[in-house]
């Protein structure tokens, strides 16, 4: 887990490439997730309670490494999802409390039956989607 400044980010990708950073709190930004996108190891991004927004995700296009993804309460939507579930060896998404609805996570386990979404509206209810599981 990191919990730094930005500079000390920089410190970091210059020290070692870590495969798995999380960052939780309201001080991470996009410009967080550009330093991190820079470390050409990471294969698992978790992001909690952060203001990391679609724009600051986008960039994620690029990680080809990238198996886990979790992006929990911040105002993430579908817009940046969708694109990031294209990438290849991404496995597990994990959308809590983001604005992706339930049914936006269904159609997207509908769409990439390779993957496996957990999403949940709140801190109670959780959902593990599967293809077609609506049937």
């Amino acid at each position: 887990n990191y919990s730094g400044t930005l500079e000390d980010l920089n410190l970091l990708a210059l020290l070692q490439e870590p495969s798995e950073v999380t960052m939780t709190g309201l001080s991470f930004t996009d410009l967080h997730v550009e330093k991190v996108i820079a470390m050409n190891a990471l294969y698992s991004l978790t992001l909690r309670n952060t203001k990391v927004t679609d724009k600051g995700l986008l960039p994620l296009q690029d990680v080809k490494s990238l198996k886990a993804l979790s992006v929990s309460e911040s105002d993430v939507t579908i817009d940046s999802i969708e694109k990031l579930a294209k990438l290849p060896r991404l496995k597990n998404l994990h959308l809590g409390g983001t604005k992706v609805t339930g049914e936006e996570a269904r159609q997207l386990a509908n769409q990439y039956p390779r993957m496996q979404i957990r999403w949940n509206a709140g801190a109670f209810l959780g959902v593990n989607f599967k293809p077609d599981d609506s049937k």
